[in-house]
């Protein structure tokens, strides 16, 4: 999946919907009477929903529970979750359950204690029914039936099934194929102005068991329990704040900019009513109207029992008091043959102290050895350099957050597996004034029917950050031009401490926008992986933009620097990263393609005030013919060719004009061009070839001229990550020989002593590749790269 290498302008985009009746429902949690919990249109995967307002004692309401019981049994066989509602102020829990046992209802019915769902869908009429399409649109509305031609008129035979019609065409199209009606019954009369009285029982529990609960009960990853009437009075000041500044639930994406599984937002009424109940004495009312008590779900496994458990070697303990730890534990060899997965689901072995987790396939071995080298279980995530960076056969499967759904693939998808890979776990705890210990588990579920779409995974961003101190408004924006079809099933921004808001746009061919994500009040304890409702499909000619902003300034609370101090890229918590991480499905035949793509978005200027390019195709060319790929000028001309929507291109008119040449430099120049493609394709066999016709052009460019210095450094590069010790051995002379050459006044001669160490690293050589980079830094002290390997290694 994603390679971890590790500026939205002054603008607002505003994304109109082309739908006037959109019911804002899909997501949303609900109880039901028996104290049961929905997440309305994803009971069985994202789909339709049919609702019902009800009445306990309109006459007309109470005519339509037969039908109704057939109206959802034949629902539910074509895919539709169908509820009734009760959204009365005057009607009792106990009442409601009792209605539903009284008339044998066989569907649920939730209990909208607040009027929240009232809110939504806004019925004038009960009985009235509603069809929601999974696009979150409002299909049909109207009369079940016409069994009743006005009230207190019955017709003497039904025979327009309205609502059985609009189910069977939502089923089967997504819309309605029959038009709106006019509901007859009883006047739906409730929520018109202020309530006479806020209760625990009647309106504040059914709150916290749809939209609390599953975090805020005993031994779950929440600090209390909000389970009981007492446990909530004590709190309740606390709860109306959090809730009113949106703090909790814990959602970040700000709503209109992408529709997601996990969304999380509590409405305008339930906040209020939460604030009042507060204020107001806190009331618990009458004791027969508490729901039935919580079934605890901190311990099950969400999706059944797992293929595979995979539990963390040994327990990490977790101090009581210092900053948060950010870790990395490695499971080894956990398959030992190919497997296709369709579901993860996380379990902390202390929710207490277990605040997210990120997923991780290692098959590069670095994740290990960085473990090896850490006396305590698992090791550091900032400081350590990362085991994620680009092309080094290390990739995210997933993530883990307090409320969050399991990790699921839509039907026909998967994540595929070869055998020998390490399971890592990247684990953020926070820390509670307790000492305790940690040891969490994931549990692997496989494909049980044919799988023929694998989902992969780009990454876009910039190592191109530094933040002044003091500077509160920094930006950074990071663009791809998507060359080839895909779908995006998720998305991911991260940032360190003082980064603020996180926002990616998709502009499609036609010249429309659709605002993907907005995170406009970025925490690092709170990152998340924000699952798509549907798979959101990028066609080629798309361009997707992102724009990250910082605030390196004193009044931010977050900045790890007292005083503000300037701030660049790297892997410490105290340095910045500026990253989108995207989970695509796309054609094998373009993934190679994508991934070029989104790596060109960490060559670009990420200054959202810089100059655009306007060399020709031709222009970049002749530039390559003479620049040294290893200089400063080099590399920005590499820059400018990969970059290019033209790459490609540039590539074959590279290779021409190298065939009727006798440069040297234009040999050498080209086969970089393919190693650099080489890095980031993660197609095996177009490495391969990338590799094998940049290794032909670094020869012929060697045999016309035995001493071109950028030719045999970047010979020497290929062959250290080719994972052969006898090309090794060959990269090692070739990179001791330049370094005998060394002339101190050439910047190139860092490269040197930087991938000198890199290969010594390789080899397990720890202490040689410190000399290495050390010796290097003291001979080119403002070269960064060495920088970082001396300061992290």
């Amino acid at each position: 999946m994603y390679h971890r290498m590790t500026c939205f302008f002054i603008c607002v985009l505003l994304v109109v919907s082309t739908y006037s009746d959109e019911a804002n429902i899909i997501g949303t949690r609900a109880v039901d009477t028996s104290g049961n919990v929905y997440k309305l249109g994803f009971e069985k995967g994202l789909g339709p929903v049919a609702f019902v307002f009800l009445d306990t004692g309109c006459p007309i309401s109470n005519r339509y529970a037969p039908q109704l019981n057939s109206i959802f049994d034949d629902s539910r066989s074509k895919g539709l979750s169908f509820y009734g509602i009760i959204s009365d102020p005057y009607t009792s829990l106990t009442e409601s359950s009792r209605f539903r046992e009284k008339y044998k209802l066989r569907f649920p019915i939730l209990f909208d204690s607040v009027g929240d769902l009232a809110e939504k869908l806004q019925p004038k009429t009960v009985p009235e029914a509603f069809v929601v399409n999974k696009q979150d649109i409002v299909a049909y509305r109207g009369r079940i039936d016409n069994r009743f031609s006005a009230v207190g008129k019955r017709s003497p035979k039904v025979t327009s099934h309205d609502l059985s019609e609009a189910i069977r065409s939502v089923a089967k199209t997504g819309m309605s194929s029959v038009k709106n009606t006019q509901a007859i019954g009883c006047i739906f009369e409730a929520w018109e102005g202020e309530l006479e009285e806020v209760t625990y029982t009647r309106n504040i529990e059914p709150i916290l068991r749809a939209n609390c609960i599953e975090c805020h009960q005993p031994q779950g990853i929440a600090p209390f329990s909000l389970t009981t009437y007492k446990d909530t009075k004590r709190r309740a000041r606390m709860v109306s704040y959090v809730t009113r500044n949106r703090i909790m639930p814990p959602w970040r994406a700000k709503a209109g900019h992408g529709n997601f599984r996990d969304e999380h937002i509590l409405g305008d009424r339930q906040i209020a009513m939460l604030k009042k109940w507060a204020k107001s004495g806190r009331k618990k009312g009458a004791p027969q109207d508490a729901m039935p008590e919580v079934k605890t779900t901190a311990q099950k496994w969400r999706l059944g029992k797992p293929d595979k458990v995979i539990t963390m070697p040994q327990e990490f303990s977790v101090p009581a008091e210092g900053e948060d730890i950010y870790r990395y534990f490695v499971i080894p060899n956990v398959f030992q043959e190919d497997q296709i997965i369709t579901g993860l689901d996380f379990r902390p072995g202390d929710p207490q102290v277990v605040h997210h987790v990120i997923y991780y396939a290692d098959y590069s071995g670095k994740a290990r050895k960085a473990d090896d080298n850490d006396p305590k279980p698992g090791f550091s995530v900032f400081g350590t350099g990362g085991f994620m960076e680009a092309n080094n056969e290390a990739y995210p499967l997933g993530g883990w957050a307090p409320g969050g759904a399991p990790y699921t693939l839509p039907p026909g998808y998967g994540i595929y597996l070869p055998k020998g890979q390490d399971i890592v776990l990247e684990i953020h705890y926070h820390l509670t004034g307790k000492a305790t210990t940690d040891k969490s588990s994931l549990a692997v579920y496989f494909a049980k029917k044919p799988v023929d779409k694998f989902v992969d995974g780009i990454m876009m961003g910039t190592q191109n950050v530094d933040i002044p101190a003091n500077k509160s408004d920094y930006w950074r924006h990071v663009s791809m031009e998507v060359p080839a079809d895909m779908q995006l099933l998720d998305i991911s921004p991260h940032m360190h401490y003082i980064g603020k808001e996180a926002k990616a746009v998709v502009t499609f061919p036609d010249g429309k926008k659709q605002s993907l994500l907005y995170v406009d009040d970025w925490d690092i304890r709170w990152q998340s992986n924000y699952v798509f409702r549907e798979p959101v499909k990028i066609p080629a000619g798309s361009r997707i933009d992102t724009w990250f902003r910082y605030d390196n300034s004193a009044d931010n609370a977050a900045n790890p620097h007292s005083p503000p101090k300037n701030i660049k890229w790297g892997w410490q918590s105290n340095d910045e990263m500026c990253e989108m991480y995207f989970t695509i499905i796309a054609a094998d035949k373009d993934k190679a393609k994508i991934q070029r793509a989104a790596y060109a978005s960490w060559l670009r200027s990420a200054d959202p005030n810089a100059q655009k390019s306007t060399m020709t195709t031709e222009e970049i060319i002749d530039k390559l013919t003479t620049v040294s790929s290893w200089s400063a000028k080099g590399e920005k001309v590499f820059e400018m060719a990969l970059t290019s929507p033209q790459a490609e291109k540039i590539i074959t008119l590279m290779s021409q004009r190298a065939s009727k040449s006798n440069s040297a430099n234009i040999y050498s120049n080209y086969g970089a061009l393919l190693a650099i493609m080489m890095f980031y394709s993660t197609d095996e066999s177009e490495q391969y070839a990338l590799w094998m016709e940049a290794d032909k052009a670094f020869n012929k460019a060697l045999k016309l001229d035995p001493t071109h210095w950028d030719t045999r450094l970047s010979k020497a590069v290929i062959y250290i990550y080719s994972e052969d010790s006898g090309l090794q051995k060959q990269a090692q002379k070739l990179l001791l020989d330049l370094q005998a050459k060394n002339n101190n006044s050439d910047a190139r001669y860092a490269k040197v002593y930087l991938y000198l160490g890199n290969l010594y690293e390789l080899q397990g050589k720890k202490a040689a590749a410190q000399k290495t980079w050390k010796q290097g830094l003291q001979l080119y002290p403002k070269d960064e790269e060495l920088q970082k390997k001396a300061a992290y290694r």
